[in-house]
């Protein structure tokens, strides 16, 4: 018996890469089924999240340098080696932004909830930015600043070459005159869920802990702000 004709050969190679067209746009439709439900799944789990408003506005706010707290940036508060922001209930606490600013060491903290009782949450040392803007995770009604040193101190007095180094380049001076610290604004802020509708994200954090940071051991603290 002969060969298929030409033309049933055409035929079923057509009727081949229909079936093999179809399974490729049935292997991508399902493809896309499953990368959907599972976004909508990570969706519905961990929905997106966004800042929320600036508890440093929120009505009954205080702070020792009130400027700091008045949300406008043409003015300016100073205020000499401690600033403590007081807000009028506790709030979970993600993000502390300072602008304007001469800070170059500061130590935040948080207030535990009795006077003078503080847990360290940063630290930051030789910052060089006009804006300082960290994250950080604490429950709290009061943040407290340490300021230390200024991006204006200025070492003064006659300088001389240190007797115990070895590099001969090496100088010390006998003071230095301390810049005024200053901010334009001090922002607290939380986290919420992006749907307008869902209500603020209130976490059930205890203040003593901070789950997303290492602790940081606590210092001695210093008479004079000379970190």
């Amino acid at each position: 018996m002969g060969n298929g004709s030409p033309t049933s050969s055409i035929l079923i190679e057509k009727r081949q890469i229909r079936i093999r067209m179809n399974l490729i746009v049935f292997i991508v439709v399902i493809g896309c089924g499953i990368s959907g439900c599972k976004s909508s799944l990570v969706s519905s789990l961990f929905p997106e999240q966004t800042w929320s408003q600036n508890y440093a506005l929120i009505e009954g706010t205080t702070c020792t340098s009130p400027e700091m707290i008045d949300g406008d940036l043409e003015t300016v508060g100073r205020r000499w080696k401690e600033i403590i922001l007081t807000l009028p209930e506790r709030k979970a606490i993600h993000r502390i932004i300072i602008r304007g600013t001469n800070f170059e060491d500061i130590i935040v903290y948080a207030g535990l909830g009795n006077v003078d009782s503080w847990r360290k949450i940063k630290k930051i040392k030789d910052n060089q930015g006009a804006i300082i803007d960290f994250r950080t995770t604490c429950v709290t009604d009061a943040i407290r600043f340490r300021i230390g040193g200024t991006l204006d101190d200025k070492r003064v007095g006659k300088d001389f070459r240190s007797a115990t180094s070895l590099d001969p380049n090496v100088r010390r001076y006998s003071g230095i005159e301390r810049g005024y610290p200053y901010a334009q604004e001090i922002e607290l802020y939380g986290l919420i869920d992006a749907d307008p509708s869902q209500p603020e994200r209130r976490l059930n954090i205890d203040p003593d802990t901070q789950p997303n940071e290492p602790e940081i051991p606590d210092e001695p603290e210093i008479p004079d702000p000379e970190f």
